[in-house]
C-alpha cells in the first residue's frame, strides 16, 4: 500500500492529489510509518485548504485501505508588501487553487531558431 494525500480548497474543489511514485513504494514490514510530502513555497494560492489522507494499492484493482477526508486544514495568507512584484502590482484576488512561481523567459523580437534554442536549454536543466 502507498500513502495518498488529496488537497481540496474551501468549497470542495479538488486542488491536487499526490502520492509517491512507484519507485518509492516498496513492500514494508508491519509497523508504524510516517509519510510526508513537501509542498514547495509559493505553490498554493491564498485560501483555506483541507487535506484528506489515505492508504491504497493498485496491485489487483484499486483497493483503499482507509481514507480520512478533511483530516487536516490550514489557511494560506499573503503579505502583499512581499509579493507585490510577482503580482505585478495587482492587489485583487487571483483565481485558482495553485499559484506557483514559475521561471519565465522573455526574449526580444525572437525568431523560431532562438526560441527553439531557449526551449532546448531550459529542458536540459
Amino acid at each position: 500500500p502507498y500513502p495518498a494525500f488529496q488537497f481540496v480548497v474551501a468549497g470542495g474543489e479538488h486542488a491536487f492529489y499526490t502520492t509517491p511514485p512507484n519507485s518509492q513504494n516498496k513492500p514494508l514490514n508491519r509497523g508504524d510509518y510516517l509519510a510526508t510530502c513537501h509542498v514547495p513555497a509559493h505553490f498554493l494560492n491564498t485560501g483555506t485548504y483541507f487535506v484528506g489522507f489515505g492508504l491504497a494499492d493498485c496491485d489487483r484493482g484499486v483497493h483503499v485501505s482507509f481514507y480520512e477526508p478533511n483530516a487536516v486544514s490550514f489557511h494560506v495568507s499573503e503579505d502583499f508588501a512581499k509579493t507585490i512584484d510577482r503580482r505585478n502590482g495587482y492587489t485583487g484576488i487571483i483565481m485558482g487553487a495553485v499559484r506557483p512561481v514559475l521561471n519565465w523567459t522573455i526574449l526580444p523580437d525572437c525568431d523560431s531558431n532562438s526560441l527553439r534554442k531557449e526551449f532546448q536549454s531550459a529542458s536540459s536543466t
